[in-house]
């Protein structure tokens, strides 16, 4: 069993697990409080240092626990006490947190995790649906719209269904765009309590992937305000699976050709089994990069792009070397049996670059 250790979620059953051993975990304190007229006991355990996170395994913070023995049992007075006492440790953290941060705006996230169709496990997600979130309207219309001088900042969030106010789903669908790299969006507006027109906006600022929103809203004002957020097409329902298709094959061939018209391509010479890259100047022979110098390259280059075309030295050390050569029209000819000792199977019987006597010389195509 050395190789396995034990796990649990709650920082009071650890630091149990530690004083069942008459360990000390210096830097972890535990209070207890105990309500006997309505048996409810208050556990809090405070990480307060490094070391102390390292050996319990959590975080530094303030970690509560709540145990009652009547918590199952469907009695109205004690679930009420029971709801208090819980908001009480709630506060309680709050209040810490903003004392912690001095006057700053204070977010909170809420996690609602569980599972919303399992009853013992539905806590989390109910609590979430009764929350007075007031992110959006702070993030839409600044925090003064609150009335409030200490602002608190509430989003919440059930992982793997849905946020509260659709802002949290934007970011997601966001989040997944990014990473996921989508040749497409097809966006539903008639969300449940998720604004469409928002995970398009959202979307439309990090991508330029085409979007196309379908929707039952078949007033004009809603297509122009889809269009104008950035959607590529407005459908209305019901409308034909054909017609979907189509329209979603003409946007995606639009975007691609959008995107492939952006896209500066090589300037590429092929000529049987040679490929020369005109833009990074580079040659290929069957596969094969060759390295040529900058006259060698120029001067195969000239012959490949004239193909068929008879060039006497002259015409070529003119072309090539222009006014920068020292010597005679014999350089061309010690170029050209360079360039044939790399690209030719056998230089005795060149296929590319032909001799043409009493001329020069000619590309063969």
């Amino acid at each position: 069993m050395k190789n396995y250790s034990v796990r649990t979620d709650l920082a009071l059953e650890e630091k149990e697990r530690f004083a069942s051993d008459n360990v000390e975990v210096q830097g972890v304190v535990l209070e207890e409080e105990y309500d006997e007229e309505n048996e409810i006991r208050l556990t809090r355990v405070v990480i307060e240092t490094e070391n102390g996170a390292k050996i319990m395994g959590k975080p530094t913070g303030i970690y509560l626990t709540l145990e009652s023995p009547d918590l199952a049992l469907e009695v109205e007075e004690n679930s009420r006490v029971l709801q208090e006492r819980i908001c009480d440790c709630i506060r309680e953290l709050i209040f810490h947190k903003i004392s912690c941060e001095d006057g700053k705006e204070l977010k909170i996230l809420f996690v609602g995790l569980g599972n919303r169709a399992v009853t013992p496990d539905a806590l989390g997600p109910y609590v979430a649906d009764r929350l007075e979130v007031n992110r959006h309207i702070v993030k839409e219309y600044g925090k003064y719209a609150m009335r409030t001088e200490q602002l608190i900042v509430l989003s919440a969030i059930v992982p793997g269904v849905m946020g509260q106010t659709g802002m949290e789903t934007a970011e997601i669908v966001r989040g997944i765009v990014h990473e996921t790299k989508p040749d497409l969006i097809l966006l539903d507006l008639m969300l449940p309590e998720v604004d469409g027109f928002d995970i398009c906006r959202q979307v439309r600022q990090e991508k330029n992937t085409p979007i196309i929103m379908v929707s039952a809203k078949k007033d004009d004002i809603d297509k122009i305000r889809g269009l104008g957020l950035g959607a590529d097409d407005y459908m209305t329902k019901p409308f034909s699976p054909s017609e979907l298709v189509a329209r979603v094959k003409a946007h995606m061939d639009r975007y691609n050709r959008l995107i492939g018209s952006n896209v500066r391509k090589n300037d590429i010479v092929e000529i049987r089994g040679i490929k020369i890259d005109k833009t990074a100047r580079r040659v290929w022979v069957n596969g094969e990069e060759k390295t040529f110098t900058s006259k060698e390259y120029d001067l195969l280059t000239f012959l490949a792009e004239n193909p068929n075309r008879v060039f006497t030295k002259e015409e070529l050390f003119r072309e090539i070397w222009d006014m920068e050569s020292v010597g005679d029209i014999a350089t061309v000819t010690v170029h050209i049996k360079k360039i044939r000792e790399k690209i030719e199977f056998n230089t005795a019987k060149p296929q590319y670059i032909e001799t043409i006597w009493g001329v020069g010389y000619r590309f063969k195509v």
